[in-house]
């Protein structure tokens, strides 16, 4: 019986032993230990076991110092040694969430930085003491400590061999804060595939880790593939026979030293930069001395005048009267007034900080008043515009950063988040104005000209008496009936108008090229992340295509400045417009129709592009078939299309159009109705379900909501613009004039051109991940406004603003033949 018991009792301790090994075997291959890729106590045992090569790892030549130095760090780490404690602290690992979106593993590089700072301190202590430094004169750095035998006997060898493996554990400090060595961060990428269940397809997961300086790029992606690698070399995995199949395949793809090898100090653009912006900088310097010099004599002349006018009446008044003394102190009135400012001084005082700071925040000194103070709603919807884009941008940025990057499927799901994800309307908003002033103001500006017939009969070149976009004085049906002459007068205007915006937008356009190529190069060189913008090498092929406004009709890889292709596109549309303008004083009724056919053949373009890439508008890629069907001229013409009709209806109307009280609220109901369906139909009406989920739009659908979407979104804007300006825009009006907006609408050309790279800037440059929350998004967001228009009002004041001033003075004609200045009208 106590046999039968005693058995009974190994039976049941044999049954929990194996439970527990089960377990331990299901534990193991779980998902820690799937993504387990950097193991060290794996490294050491094999480099340990000295046959690396068995495992489809190559550790020779200039990764042999590395090898040496990693093997006395992963020692010193299993003896406990504090230094190899912090050294691995400082390193990446597998944590959590990475089925959730955290592929950054990144560990810390500033850590890491400054044990390497004081092994560097270290070292030139033991240098200054007179000590030798061990490894000196060896392959790679000094600050190596290593033996210098070769690391070709194996450290197998040495383990064989008491003597030398006593050499070894002697040169390793026992104790102690400070690295025998000097240090380098790198991130590495690498390729897991899991298993489906886990992960349909094969991620890149990046991995921070501290080494020592003696490797190279190739020796830490080595020693990466030897931590990772089977014992056939391949992958890590369970035979599919086992009751546990779960395994993983992992590559290396590149590794990347941080920082890197970049010194913005010794790249010539960053001397081009800076020598630009210092010229400026000196020049506005100069401005403020010239008006503050300007402001002593003023206030000098104001107090002699003073003095002599009240001489002059004791003179006059007083008992020895004298005519000759007062006509005397009158010449002395006369010859003392303030003289008019000479060519240099008004050209310096185009770099005025007071005068250009006033025109941005004020609007004084400034046309903007009288060419658009009844068109003040735009400035409301130019800001709620340029928040719109900073907001889906600030998504875009903190998603490509963040450990939780799945949260984005999450929130796609819910219909309230297409608000962020159709922020591409926005654009069609910009459109939309540009194409209201040009025509506006050119149909306004045609009008004053009374005197056109007079001034053409003594040459057409005679009748533009200015020639910027805000102030086009002209009559083109008064001009001779000769086609010659006409042309000509007509190219003359087109080039100048065409020049003249040239010139206005590019000095803080090229300005901001060459601050995103250097910006990016140096942040990049810093960063820990990794990202798909590389402005830094297409800025430096593809600049001039920008400077040109054609990078729009290039690819998508090529764009220098992604978000720049607006730019392209908008003064394209600016040329077409012009072109279309001057064709109607002649021939209305043909540059109608052609406006038509060029809105036309944009929506059929558009339409047969979609259906030929079988392309189905999914509310979880709003970007999808960018260069096919996002930002190519002929896909986005109709908005401004819409905007030339609309200025041309308030031209007509004089701003005053009388609409019963039902049809001004059938217009603003249909306007708000269509604005909702463009930004929230695709969730609420979606018909279509994508192999992945994502709930999308039919083939046909899909082709009608791309080829007339953006007209469509102009339109119910349009509405807001002509209900506003003629009186039946209700509070929404007085929202959208608000002065205080004014100011910010002013800057959003800069805000738009700066914005994107003062998110990569500061978001690139974090030392971990961000774990996304909507509170924190939104703050996030607020930061990046502010910061954005502050980056904006110093390059509008800048570049921006004495370029407008130096052009108004170019095209500004003098009203006689003296040399009163005038003030300078608006662009």
């Amino acid at each position: 019986m106590d046999r039968f018991v005693w058995a009974l009792w190994c039976v049941l301790l044999c049954a929990l032993l194996a439970r527990g090994c089960l377990a331990e075997e299901v534990h193991t291959k779980g998902i820690d230990h799937l993504l387990d890729v950097w193991n060290l106590r794996r490294l050491h045992s094999r480099i340990k076991e000295g046959r690396w090569k068995s495992y489809g790892v190559e550790l020779e030549g200039d990764a042999l110092p590395c090898v040496e130095d990693v093997s006395r760090f992963l020692e010193a780490l299993r003896r406990g040694v504090a230094w190899a404690d912090m050294v691995y602290d400082s390193s990446g690992r597998y944590s959590s969430q990475f089925l959730f979106g955290n592929d950054y593993w990144l560990g810390s590089t500033t850590q890491c930085q400054g044990l390497d700072k004081a092994a560097m301190a270290a070292e030139r202590s033991r240098l200054e003491a007179g000590s030798p430094v061990e490894g000196e004169g060896t392959a790679e750095t000094s600050g190596r400590v290593t033996p210098a035998d070769p690391f070709a006997k194996s450290v197998a060898k040495r383990e064989n061999d008491p003597q030398r493996s006593a050499a070894v554990t002697s040169d390793l400090p026992l104790d102690g804060k400070v690295p025998p060595y000097r240090l380098r961060f790198f991130v590495v990428t690498v390729e897991v595939e899991l298993p489906a269940e886990l992960s349909p397809k094969a991620r890149p997961l990046r991995l921070g880790v501290c080494m020592p300086r003696s490797c190279s790029t190739s020796a830490v992606s080595s020693l990466m593939a030897l931590s990772a690698a089977d014992r056939d070399g391949v992958t890590l995995a369970v035979p599919k026979g086992s009751p546990v199949h779960r395994g993983r395949s992992v590559k290396v793809l590149r590794v990347r030293p941080v920082p890197g090898d970049y010194e913005w100090s010794k790249d010539p653009k960053t001397f081009i930069i800076a020598g630009a912006t210092i010229f400026v900088f000196i020049l506005m310097a100069l401005a403020e001395v010239c008006e503050q010099y300007s402001k002593h004599r003023s206030k000098r002349l104001s107090e002699e005048y003073s003095m002599a006018k009240m001489k002059m009446k004791d003179v006059e008044v007083g008992k020895n009267n004298n005519d000759g003394e007062a006509m005397q102190m009158r010449e002395y009135h006369v010859a003392k007034k303030e003289p008019s400012p000479g060519t240099v001084q008004r050209l310096l005082l185009c770099f005025s900080i007071r005068r250009n700071g006033k025109k941005i925040l004020c609007g004084t000194e400034d046309g903007g008043k009288d060419d658009e103070r009844n068109l003040d709603c735009i400035h409301g919807l130019r800001v709620i515009s340029m928040g719109w884009v900073i907001l889906v941008h600030t998504y875009l940025m903190v998603f490509a950063i963040a450990e939780n990057k799945n949260l984005r499927n999450v929130k796609e799901k819910n219909y309230t988040f297409q608000t962020v994800l159709n922020a591409t309307f926005s654009v069609d908003t910009f459109f939309l104005i540009s194409g209201i002033l040009v025509a506006y103001l050119y149909f306004r500006a045609r009008s004053k000209d009374k005197n056109a017939k007079r001034e053409a009969a003594r040459g057409c070149e005679e009748a533009v008496k200015e020639t910027n976009p805000s102030a086009i004085k002209m009559n083109l049906a008064s001009c001779p009936k000769n086609a010659g002459a006409a042309f000509l007068r007509d190219f003359s205007v087109f080039v100048k108008l065409l020049g003249y915006r040239f010139l206005r937008l590019t000095p803080p356009y090229l300005w901001t090229i060459g601050i995103a190529e250097v910006g990016m190069r140096y942040t990049l060189n810093l960063s820990l992340f990794e990202t798909k913008i590389v402005d830094h090498i297409t800025c430096a092929k593809y600049w001039w295509r920008n400077v040109l406004y054609i990078n729009s009709l290039y690819p998508r890889e090529e764009m220098c400045m992604i978000w720049s292709w607006y730019m392209a596109n908008d003064t394209q549309f600016y040329a077409l417009g012009i072109i279309l303008l001057l064709l109607s004083a002649r021939y209305f009724r043909f540059a109608a129709i052609a406006g038509v056919l060029f809105m036309v053949s944009s929506w059929v373009t558009t339409a047969a592009i979609s259906v030929h890439y079988d392309y189905h508008v999914s509310i979880q890629d709003p970007f999808a078939l960018f260069d096919q069907l996002y930002d190519k001229p002929w896909l986005r013409l109709g908005p401004y299309l819409v905007g030339m009709l609309t200025g041309w209806i308030l031209y007509k109307t004089a701003l005053n159009i009388r609409m019963p009280k039902v049809a001004v609220i059938t217009g603003w109901i249909l306007s708000l109705v269509c604005m909702a369906l463009l930004i929230y139909g695709v969730s609420v009406l979606g018909d279509y379900v994508s192999p992945t989920g994502s709930v999308g739009l039919g083939l046909t659908t899909s082709a009608i909501y791309t080829s007339l979407g953006h007209t469509a979104w102009a339109v119910a804007v349009a509405w807001v613009v002509v209900a506003c300006c003629t009186g039946h825009g209700g509070w929404v009006s007085g929202l959208l004039s608000w002065s205080a907006l004014r100011p910010f609408s002013r800057l959003t050309y800069c805000a738009f051109l700066i914005h994107p790279l003062v998110m990569m800037i500061s978001g690139f440059r974090m030392q971990a991940p961000l774990h996304l929350e909507p509170t924190v998004v939104i703050m996030i967001y607020l930061g990046y406004m502010l910061a954005s228009f502050a980056a904006a009002f110093f390059v509008s004041i800048c570049f921006e603003a004495p370029a407008v001033s130096l052009l108004k003075m170019a095209f500004k004609m003098p009203k006689s033949k003296t040399n009163e200045p005038s003030s300078p009208k608006k662009q």
